[in-house]
C-alpha cells in the first residue's frame, strides 16, 4: 500500500501555449516556442519579484504546472503577474517570426497536493487543468486581439481576486466549464494586445513576405548545411544571435541547418539584417578561411 506523503498547501499556476501545433509551426518553431515559454515566465516571476527557481515545476510539453512556495502572498500573484506577463511576452514576440510567436492560457487555482515520488497529485491540480482546457476561455481567446488568457477557479477569485481592487475583479467574467468529469464555473480575463498581430496593425493579413532565400535554393542550402561540419558553430551561432536573442540548448543545434532554422523564426535587429542571413555570412566567412589555413 502507498503511503500518503504529507498535504502541502500551494498557490498554482498551469500554463499552456494555444495553438502550439498549429500546422504552420515545423519543429524548430516548437523548440523556440517551448524555450520561448519559460523564458516570458522567468521575466513575468522575475519583474513581480517572485523567485521563478523556488518554485516547484513539470514540464508538459506544450505548457507547465507551476507551484508557488506559500511564502509569497496569493495576492502577490493575483495583482503583479498578469501585466508582467503581458509585458514579458509582448516584447518576446517583437523579435519573432509570425509562426515563433504565441498566446498563453494561464490558470489560477490554490489547494492541498501531495507528491507521489515522481510528480504532484491533487485535487487541485486537476481542476487547475480543467479550467484551463475550458472551451469558452480557448475560443475567447483564439477571437480576441488579446495575448493572455487568465482563467482563475472560483476558489481563488471569491477568496483572493474579488477581495482586493487592485487585481482588477471587474475585468473577469464568469464562464461555464464541463471538462471531463467536471462541471463548473470559473472566471477569465483577456489582457495584452497583441500588437504584433499584422492585422490588429491595419496590415493586410495577407501580403506576402518577400523570402530571405528563393524557395528553389532552400532544398540545396538545407542538403549543404545538413552535411556540413563547423567545428566552431556555436561561437557563429553566437555572433549572429547577438545580446537580443536567446541561444538554444547546445542539444538542439547539432548542425549549420539546425543554427539556420532557429535563426529564421527571429526577424531583423535594427541593423535591417535578418540573424539567419547574417549567420550565412559568418559561416561563409569561416569557410573560406579553413580552406585558406
Amino acid at each position: 500500500m502507498t503511503q500518503l506523503t504529507p498535504a502541502l498547501h500551494r498557490t498554482i499556476l498551469v500554463v499552456d501555449v494555444a495553438g502550439f501545433t498549429d500546422p504552420s509551426r515545423r519543429l524548430p518553431d516548437h523548440l523556440s516556442v517551448h524555450q520561448g515559454m519559460y523564458e516570458v515566465l522567468k521575466a513575468a516571476f522575475t519583474d513581480s519579484d517572485v523567485d521563478f527557481d523556488s518554485c516547484e515545476r513539470e514540464d508538459r510539453g506544450d505548457g507547465a504546472l507551476i507551484l508557488v512556495p506559500p511564502t509569497v502572498s496569493k495576492s502577490t500573484i493575483a495583482d503583479r503577474l498578469p501585466d508582467r506577463l503581458v509585458a514579458a511576452l509582448r516584447r518576446y514576440n517583437s523579435t519573432r517570426a509570425p509562426q515563433a510567436r504565441f498566446k498563453l492560457r494561464v490558470g489560477l487555482h490554490s489547494g492541498d497536493i501531495r507528491h507521489d515520488g515522481d510528480g504532484w497529485v491533487g485535487n487541485a491540480v486537476n481542476l487547475a487543468f480543467r479550467f484551463l482546457d475550458a472551451s469558452e476561455a480557448k475560443s475567447a481567446l483564439a477571437e480576441s486581439d488579446r495575448m493572455v488568457a487568465l482563467i482563475s477557479s472560483e476558489h481563488f477569485y471569491t477568496e483572493v481576486i474579488k477581495e482586493d481592487p487592485g487585481t482588477e475583479p471587474e475585468s473577469y467574467r464568469e464562464i461555464a466549464v464541463s471538462v471531463k468529469t467536471f462541471t463548473g464555473t470559473a472566471w477569465l480575463r483577456l489582457l495584452g494586445r497583441d500588437l504584433s498581430d499584422r492585422a490588429s496593425l491595419g496590415v493586410d493579413p495577407h501580403e506576402h513576405v518577400l523570402e530571405v532565400i528563393p524557395s528553389g535554393e532552400l532544398e540545396s542550402l538545407r542538403n549543404w548545411l545538413t552535411m556540413s561540419e563547423v567545428p566552431r558553430l556555436a561561437v557563429i551561432m553566437s555572433r549572429a544571435v547577438g545580446s537580443a536573442i536567446p541561444l538554444p540548448r547546445r542539444a538542439d543545434v547539432q548542425t549549420p541547418w539546425d543554427a539556420f532554422s532557429y535563426l529564421a523564426d527571429f526577424n531583423a535587429g535594427p541593423d535591417g539584417i535578418p540573424p539567419s542571413v547574417l549567420f550565412l555570412e559568418l559561416l561563409a566567412e569561416e569557410v573560406v578561411a579553413t580552406s585558406v589555413t
